[in-house]
């Protein structure tokens, strides 16, 4: 499920649980120094845009359980 309200709007915490290119997708979304809770169990290898994240000094959570 993807809860967007606008492409432009961006928030505090954003919380990555389809897998995919998700977390790509989460670094759009998050404000800098924002929060990423990654909560998807991925069967592949995932690409991940690590600079954007460091620029903006994205943090990143890592949950097996509840946020």
């Amino acid at each position: 499920m993807t809860v967007v309200r606008s492409v432009n709007e961006t928030y505090d915490l954003v919380v990555e649980a389809t897998g995919g290119n998700a977390l790509n997708e989460a670094l759009k979304y998050v404000k800098p120094m924002g929060v990423i809770a990654m909560k998807s169990t991925h069967g592949t290898d995932v690409s991940f845009n690590s600079t954007m994240a460091t620029v903006n000094e994205v943090r990143g959570r890592l949950h097996r359980g509840i946020l």
